[in-house]
């Protein structure tokens, strides 16, 4: 919701404190980094999507967002 309203840093800080309560959330990681996409925050976003694709290969977007 957040991220739709283009609230952006309160998005990054939710996706934020959801991996740090759930580090292994594939999709929280993914949802970080198309923040950090919109924020121009490549590197960043890049290791997220990494970090997505790491815990769940599988996941849908996550391979088309790392390129």
């Amino acid at each position: 919701v957040l991220f739709a309203k283009g609230e952006l840093a309160s998005a990054a800080n939710t996706y934020r404190e959801l991996i740090r309560q759930q580090p292994a959330s594939a999709e929280a990681h993914n949802n970080l980094g198309l923040v950090l996409l919109q924020e121009n925050d490549f590197a960043a976003a890049g290791q997220e999507f990494r970090r997505a694709l790491e815990l769940q290969p599988s996941l849908g977007p996550a391979p088309q967002n790392v390129q």
